[in-house]
């Protein structure tokens, strides 16, 4: 039968004036495709039938691939939208079903005009403890294309905002956050019942703040808005109804929610090795939490659970979170909104850009990344322009025109917090904050031989200066006994997806940098401002192998999988162990003031590691203005 119907298939012209069957390898590439193909459209059926709101809000056209998360396929399938019937809200979705989920085609937008905004552009400013509120939604919020399929998420008025607002304080995600907040205010000594604050709890089997508590808020959200379109009289179509409640929280972000992509056991909650004795920061404490943010969907869910019950242990009172997106797809931005909804729903105060500034044609990455960290940080920064430039902090009209108004008062007693779009666990934040340390660090682990290994060697440098291995005990000074040992251990530089620092510096004009070459290393932004900060007498600084973070999803949930130590990471270590065994820190400088340079070359930049070299800790060209005027002086 198979060779009958070989047989039978048309015969192609082979060039050569003859005609030939085609190869069994070409019949089987053609059956796969075909496969593939019916395969896709069964999809494409099914998710426009089960899909919260009609599954709309997609890209147009294109063709989609596959790509895995965790070990789960990712169908990037696309179609146009659709019309929604109001009472679909009424049509919960059965998030432990999910296995497929469509994707929007990623786009980017590349400025060669590094001095203009992006039409798109939206920023959202609040401050909870005095009521200032700064909206920007720019003249064009919407990609400038006929089909309405690629319309980004279109903007809020003030009444849907607020609807958005009181929605998040009823759900499940407000009452879970608001019992952490009450745990950890009344805990004795500082030290909060972790284990009901991590672990699987009765009834329900789940941790405070889990994927149903953020899909009960966005559903809450969703209905909100819709009831709020319905009262108005408000038909539902794409001119009239918010593109972000009908199409985002009703469609793909929902499905983001599920907890087939993340769940608790990323956390040390869920692999049973919680530390009981983890001590909260002073009461107080005040936390200006940064990310920059560009194309990561799969951990943005995940990362807001995460800052909804950091903020909670912390007390939102406490918190100010500085988000910046730029360059991603439409995920990306729709949660960063989300992010924003959700904190002012749970009383904390917020900073979001999204849509900003891109890198333009000719600026170098490391000069773009130091002028968008300095972005984040313009809530803390000095007002005096003339000390600080705005072409170091923005190129954005609307930022330069409006940060007077964003600007912090008592910038100088915040404790910065930058935490990258990865994994990460608000406990392991907690727990950065808390060292009697200048600047201290967790690891970010990524693949690295078959196992969750310290990614990031290019910034991390021992207390010689010298990059750090990507294995224990990471270095060959003396100091390799305590990282062998999983226990807290100095370095000249780190930054490893999470670090904590103090804002007094960025208060008093302190810069992310970019290095021009020669004397000036042309190293990372986020290892010379830790470099600055020793010259300046901010020297304590350390790594904490026992704090965690991940790029990807399969690596994130094996971050805890080892407790007891591998090859690839150390053994986990309890606060009490930490508290006991105290780092050592060297004097003011280094042992040699020095550390290792293996710059960024352009226009390619790609790390140059066979031409390093020693370069000595000073203060950056752009920041000397701080030493020669007394204005920063380290603890």
């Amino acid at each position: 039968m198979f060779d009958k119907g070989f047989r039978a298939l048309p015969r192609h012209y082979d060039g050569a004036g003859k005609s030939r069957r085609p190869s069994l390898r070409t019949v089987l590439l053609i059956s796969c495709v075909l496969g593939i193909a019916l395969f896709g459209l069964r999809m494409t059926v099914w998710s426009s039938r089960e899909g919260e709101g009609g599954g709309g809000g997609g890209g147009g056209g294109g063709d989609g691939g596959f790509m895995r998360y965790g070990g789960h396929s990712v169908s990037c399938t696309h179609q146009a939208p659709r019309t929604r019937t109001w009472s679909s809200r009424q049509r919960p979705l059965d998030i432990a079903g999910v296995t497929e989920i469509r994707l929007p085609p990623t786009e980017t937008t590349a400025h060669s005009d590094p001095q203009g905004d992006d039409p798109r552009m939206q920023l959202f400013f609040y401050d909870a403890r005095s009521g200032s509120r700064v909206q920007h939604t720019g003249t064009d919020p919407r990609r400038s294309k006929t089909d309405g399929a690629n319309r980004d998420l279109g903007p809020l008025s003030a009444a849907q905002w607020e609807a958005a607002v009181r929605a998040v304080r009823a759900s499940s995600l407000a009452i879970a956050a608001g019992k952490i907040e009450s745990a950890c205010k009344r805990a004795p000594g500082g030290v909060p019942d972790w284990t009901s604050l991590l672990s699987r709890q009765p009834p329900n089997d789940r941790p405070l703040v889990s994927p149903v508590d953020l899909h009960d808020a966005m559903v809450h959200i969703r209905d909100g808005l819709v009831a709020l379109a319905e009262e108005s009289g408000q038909e539902e179509t794409w001119e009239s109804m918010p593109h972000y409640a009908a199409h985002r929280l009703g469609g793909f972000l929902l499905r983001w929610a599920g907890e087939t992509l993340f769940h608790p056991e990323t956390c040390r909650g869920g692999r049973d090795v919680i530390d009981t004795t983890q001590e909260l920061p002073p009461k107080g404490t005040k936390v200006f939490i940064a990310s920059l943010m560009h194309s990561q969907d799969a951990a943005m869910a995940h990362w807001i659970m995460s800052i909804v019950r950091l903020c909670a242990m912390l007390g939102p009172e406490n918190v100010f979170v500085s988000l910046v997106e730029s360059g991603s797809g439409e995920e990306t931005p729709a949660f960063v909104q989300l992010a924003a909804i959700i904190l002012e729903a749970l009383g904390a105060s917020y900073m979001v850009v999204i849509n900003g500034q891109t890198r333009a044609n000719g600026q170098g990455r490391i000069e773009y990344l130091a002028q968008m960290r300095n972005t984040a940080l313009i809530p803390l920064f000095p007002s005096d322009s003339d000390k600080v430039p705005m072409g170091a902090l923005t190129q954005s009209p609307v930022l330069r025109s409006k940060r007077e108004d964003l600007r912090l008062p008592d910038a100088a007693s915040w404790r910065v917090l930058w935490i990258n779009d990865v994994f990460y666990c608000a406990e392991d934040m907690v727990r950065l904050l808390a060292h009697d340390a200048d600047v201290s660090c967790g690891l970010d682990v990524n693949d690295m031989n078959g196992g969750p290994a310290l990614y990031d060697v290019w910034v991390a440098k021992d207390v010689d200066g010298n990059m750090l291995y990507h294995k224990p005990p990471y270095t060959v000074h003396s100091t390799r006994h305590r990282a062998a040992a999983g226990l807290p251990f100095p370095v000249t530089a780190c930054w490893n997806g999470a670090v904590a620092m103090p804002g007094r510096p960025f208060a008093d004009g302190l810069l992310f940098t970019a290095g021009a070459g020669g004397k000036d290393c042309r190293s990372s932004e986020s290892e010379r401002i830790v470099t600055d900060l020793i010259a300046l007498g901010y020297n304590r600084v350390l790594v904490d192998p026992s704090v965690r973070v991940a790029y990807e999803f399969h690596w994130g949930n094996l971050r805890y999988e080892f407790p007891g130590g591998s090859d690839h990471v150390p053994r986990l270590r309890d606060w009490h162990e930490v508290k006991e065994d105290p780092v050592v820190f060297p004097p003011r400088l280094p042992i040699n003031g020095r550390v290792t340079c293996c710059e960024l070359i352009p226009p390619n930049h790609l790390i140059n590691f066979k031409d390093c070299h020693m370069r000595p800790i000073q203060v950056s060209p752009a920041n000397e203005w701080l030493v020669s005027q007394g204005r920063v002086s380290g603890a």
